[in-house]
């Protein structure tokens, strides 16, 4: 999340400094930045109501970490470009952002551009997914399928067996 805002913020600064040099800017000032933004994303209802604004249906995930909220947030971007829901971890606040777009590649809703000493590709059933993270936790997933790209945020990551079990609805060692 902290490079999807960090993008967010380059991208302003490099918008407003026009052809002239981009100066440093303070957090503080960066804050002020991203404040002013109009957030994107607009709340619905339910993820049918998500679907129906965005003209095509999503994979849901087949398990979610139970650490996270039963309930999570559905949003749309304006004119159905992506969809997101966004689970809550109610004891440290940590997110886990679902993606998915017709529109939007899996690398654009992802945000996310750090560099991560794990960046690979692994299949998983049918998906053939990118992977990024450290050797143990994955912080990002990409893939594609049947037309729709997806992606998969996690603020404090996931190890290789939730992200099967997610998208599978089995673990690695069935």
């Amino acid at each position: 999340m902290k490079a999807l805002l960090g993008m967010l913020i380059a991208a302003v600064i490099f918008a407003s400094a026009g052809t002239a040099a981009a100066e440093e800017i303070t957090p503080e000032q960066a804050d002020r930045i991203v404040s002013q933004m109009k957030n994107p994303f607009v709340p619905v209802a339910s993820l049918e109501e998500a679907e129906e604004q965005s003209g095509y249906k999503i994979e849901r995930l087949k398990a979610v970490p139970e650490y996270y909220t039963a309930k999570p947030e559905v949003s749309v971007v304006k004119g159905g470009e992506m969809i997101q829901i966004a689970y809550q971890e109610p004891m440290d606040e940590k997110r886990m952002l679902y993606r998915a777009s017709k529109k939007l590649s899996s690398q654009v809703m992802n945000g996310d551009y750090s560099d991560y000493e794990r960046d690979t590709e692994k299949r998983i059933g049918s998906y053939r997914i990118r992977i990024k993270g450290s050797e143990d936790v994955i912080y990002a997933a990409e893939w594609t399928s049947d037309g729709v790209n997806y992606c998969l945020l996690v603020d404090d990551g996931l190890d290789d067996v939730e992200l099967e079990e997610m998208l599978t609805g089995r673990s690695a060692s069935e």
